[in-house]
C-alpha cells in the first residue's frame, strides 16, 4: 500500500488533470487537421507537473488533439523517469516462473509506473494438463465424481492426461443377492431377504423343552442367499440307548430297557448262537435263548457241538424209494435238514444177472448169455492148441456178454529155450537165436564157430573139429593145438588096409592115427578117428579106399541146406534113410572137404539127422 503522500500525490494530480480538461479544451480542425492539445504545465514546487491537455478532434477524417494548459503544481518530482520501463509481477512469492505463472512489464507514464501488463499470475486449477496454479503440479487435486448406486456405484478422476472425465454408473445384477450390498441398484440394500449372506445365529429344531437337557444342544444356523440355512451341529432327541446318557433329552438314563430285546449272538455254536439283548448297568448284553439238546434232522447244530445233523439223525432205517429194479431199495439219510429215501443201488448196465440192474422195469433184456457162466476157449491156430505149451483157456460172461479168453497160452515167436514156443511140435526149430558168428575160444581152425542153439540155450559151436594131427604144408593148426604144421617132416601118409584090433603101423610122422587100434567096424578106424582117419586116407592115401561093400556110402555133390537135393546114392539097404537127409556144413556131412563122398555120423550112423 501506498504511504500518505504518495495518496496526496496522486490526488493532486487528478485535480491538475481536471483543471487542464476544464479550460484547455480546443476545437478540433475540419478535414485532416487535428487541434494539438496544451502543453504540460510545470509543477509547482512540492507539486505534481500538469498533464497535458487532451484536444478535441475536428471534423470528420482529422486527427483529433486535445490541449491542456498545465496546471500548477506544487513541486512533486514524480516516482519514476518517463517511459522507464521494469519487470513487475502481483503473484504470490515464488510461483514466478512456475507453470503458467510469469512476469509482466510497467511502462513510467508522468512519473508514476502504469500498469503491469503481460503477467499471469497464479489461478485455480483447472483440467487442460496445465499447472494453473503454479505450484508445480499440473491439474493436480481436480478430485473424483462417483455415479450410480448400489453395485452400480463407480467413481472416476475428474481429470486424465487433462482430459476431463465422464462418470457412468455400472451395471448391476437384476436381483437382490442379500449379501450387504444394493446389488440391483435401487438405492435399497438386501430388500426381500430375512437375512444377510454369511450372518450366522444359534438354532435349536428340537421341542423347546429338551434344550440343553442330557445330550441335547443347540446349533448354529448360516445366512445363505438372503435365508437361514439348516441348523447344523444341533443334538435333538433320539432313542435312548444302553449308554448311560440321556439321549432323548426326558432328564432320565437308560430307561426302559434301551436296545434291548433284539436278536442278538452269544458267540456260541449252533442254536446256543441265537440270543435276545438287554441293558444292564449301561451295557448291552445278549443272553442266550435256546439251550442244547439231541441232534435232529433240521439242518440245525441242535447240540450245540458246531456240527449240523452230524451222526445222520433220523436216518439209517430201510426204506422204499418207489423206483423200479435195483434202485428200489433205499436208506433213510438226513441231507438239506430233511430226511430222505436214498436208493442203495444205482441203476447201472444190465448185467444179466436175474435182476433189473439198469431199474427200467425189464430184466436182463439184451443178455447172450448169463452172468458167472464159463466155458472153454483158445483164439490161436486150432492145429496150435495142445501143442507144445500151447493151450486153452476159459470165458467168462460178464453183462450179457462173454468175455476174454482168461489163462489160454497162444504161439509166440520160437526163443532157444528148449520149449515148443510157436507150437509147432517142434522146439528151438530154426535155430532161434542162433546164426551168427562167434569165437569159441579155441586155437586154429577149432576157433571159428557159428552161435547155435542146442538143449535150450545158445552157445558158439566150432564149425570144424580138430584133426589128430595136423595136415602138414597147408599154414593152419589143423589139430587145434595152437601150433602150426608140427611134425610134418615125414612124406605122404600111406595106411596099410585096415585090420581090426591091429594099430596103423606106418603113416606120417607124428599122426595120432598110427597109435590107434582099427575097431570092429565097416571103417577104418575106430569111431572116435572116423573122420580124420578116413579123411588122411582120403587126402595122402588115395590109392586106399574102404571098402564100398561094407556100407560106405558114397554120394552125387552135395548142395547145403537143399531139401530138394538128398543123398541120392549108394547106401545099402540097410542105411536107405540117410538119403532123406538135407544136406548141412559140419564136419559130418557134405563139407567142402567132402564134395565127392558122404563120410562121418552119416555113412555110420544113419539114424543121426544132418541138420
Amino acid at each position: 500500500m501506498r504511504d500518505s503522500s504518495t495518496a496526496a500525490l496522486v490526488f493532486g494530480s487528478i485535480l491538475v488533470l481536471a483543471a487542464a480538461l476544464a479550460t484547455g479544451c480546443a476545437s478540433g480542425d475540419s478535414g485532416t487537421s487535428s487541434s494539438t492539445g496544451g502543453g504540460a504545465g510545470s509543477g509547482g514546487a512540492g507539486g505534481f507537473a500538469g498533464v497535458a491537455g487532451v484536444g478535441t478532434g475536428g471534423a470528420t477524417g482529422g486527427t483529433a488533439g486535445v490541449g491542456a494548459t498545465g496546471g500548477t503544481g506544487g513541486g512533486f518530482q514524480g516516482e519514476c523517469t518517463e517511459n522507464e520501463q521494469r519487470p513487475c509481477y502481483s503473484g504470490p512469492a515464488g510461483t514466478d516462473g512456475v507453470g503458467e505463472c510469469k512476469a509482466g512489464t510497467q511502462l513510467c507514464v508522468n512519473g508514476y509506473w502504469g500498469t503491469c501488463t503481460g503477467e499471469v499470475a497464479p489461478t485455480a486449477e483447472v483440467c487442460n494438463g496445465l499447472d494453473d496454479d503454479c505450484n508445480g503440479l499440473a491439474d493436480e487435486q481436480l478430485g473424483q465424481t462417483t455415479c450410480g448406486m448400489g453395485a452400480c456405484a463407480v467413481t472416476v478422476d475428474n481429470c486424465v492426461d487433462g482430459q476431463p472425465q465422464t462418470c457412468t454408473p455400472g451395471t448391476g445384477n437384476t436381483v437382490e443377492q442379500c449379501d450387504g450390498v444394493d446389488d440391483n441398484c435401487d438405492g435399497q440394500v438386501d430388500e426381500g431377504c430375512s437375512c444377510q449372506d454369511g450372518q450366522t445365529q444359534s438354532c435349536y429344531t428340537g421341542a423347546p423343552a429338551t434344550k440343553n437337557v442330557g445330550e441335547c444342544a443347540a446349533g448354529t444356523q448360516t445366512c445363505t442367499n438372503g435365508a437361514w440355512g439348516s441348523c447344523d451341529n444341533e443334538v435333538l432327541p433320539a432313542t435312548e440307548l444302553c449308554d448311560g446318557l440321556d439321549n432323548d433329552c426326558n432328564g432320565k438314563t437308560d430307561e426302559g430297557n434301551p436296545e434291548g430285546g433284539q436278536a442278538c449272538q452269544t458267540g456260541k455254536q449252533g442254536v446256543c448262537a441265537a440270543g435276545t439283548t438287554s441293558c444292564v448297568n449301561s451295557t448291552k448284553i445278549c443272553n442266550q435263548t435256546a439251550v442244547p439238546s439231541p441232534e435232529v434232522c433240521d439242518g440245525l447244530d441242535n447240540n450245540c457241538n458246531g456240527t449240523a445233523d452230524e451222526g445222520n439223525p433220523e436216518g439209517g432205517s430201510a426204506c422204499q424209494t418207489g423206483l423200479p429194479g435195483v434202485c428200489a431199495a433205499g436208506t433213510k439219510v438226513c441231507e438239506g435238514g430233511t430226511v430222505k429215501c436214498k436208493q442203495d443201488t444205482q441203476a447201472s448196465t444190465e448185467t444179466c444177472d436175474g435182476v433189473d440192474n439198469n431199474c427200467n422195469g425189464q430184466t436182463d433184456e439184451g443178455c447172450n448169455c448169463v452172468n458167472g457162466q464159463t466155458q472153454s476157449c483158445y483164439t490161436g491156430a486150432p492145429s496150435t492148441k495142445d501143442v507144445g505149451p500151447c493151450h486153452g483157456g476159459t470165458q467168462t460172461c460178464a453183462n450179457g456178454n462173454w468175455g476174454s479168453c482168461v489163462g489160454q497160452v497162444l504161439p509166440k515167436g520160437e526163443t532157444c529155450n528148449a520149449i515148443d514156443d510157436d507150437c509147432d511140435g517142434t522146439p528151438d526149430d530154426g535155430n532161434p537165436g542162433g546164426g551168427a558168428a562167434c569165437t569159441t575160444g579155441l586155437p586154429g581152425i577149432c576157433s571159428a564157430g557159428t552161435m547155435t542153439c542146442q538143449a535150450g540155450a545158445l552157445s558158439c559151436k566150432q564149425n570144424q573139429t580138430a584133426n589128430p594131427s595136423d595136415i602138414c604144408n597147408n599154414s593152419l593148426d589143423d589139430n587145434c593145438n595152437g601150433q602150426v604144421d608140427e611134425n610134418c617132416s615125414g612124406g605122404p601118409c600111406a595106411h596099410d588096409k585096415c585090420v581090426t584090433g591091429v594099430a596103423l603101423t606106418s603113416g606120417c610122422g607124428g599122426d595120432p592115427c598110427v597109435t590107434q587100434v582099427c575097431a570092429s567096424d565097416s571103417f577104418c578106424c575106430s569111431n572116435t578117428w572116423d573122420s580124420f582117419c578116413v579123411s588122411e586116407v582120403r587126402t595122402y592115401c588115395g590109392s586106399l579106399k574102404c571098402d564100398e561093400a561094407k556100407g560106405n556110402c558114397p554120394h552125387t555133390l552135395c548142395t547145403t541146406g537143399t531139401t530138394s537135393q538128398p543123398f541120392t546114392t549108394g547106401c545099402d539097404s540097410a542105411k536107405a534113410n540117410c538119403v532123406s537127409q538135407i544136406c548141412a556144413v559140419d564136419s559130418y556131412c557134405c563139407s567142402t572137404d567132402w564134395d565127392s563122398i558122404c563120410v562121418g555120423e552119416v555113412v555110420s550112423e544113419c539114424n543121426k539127422n544132418c541138420n
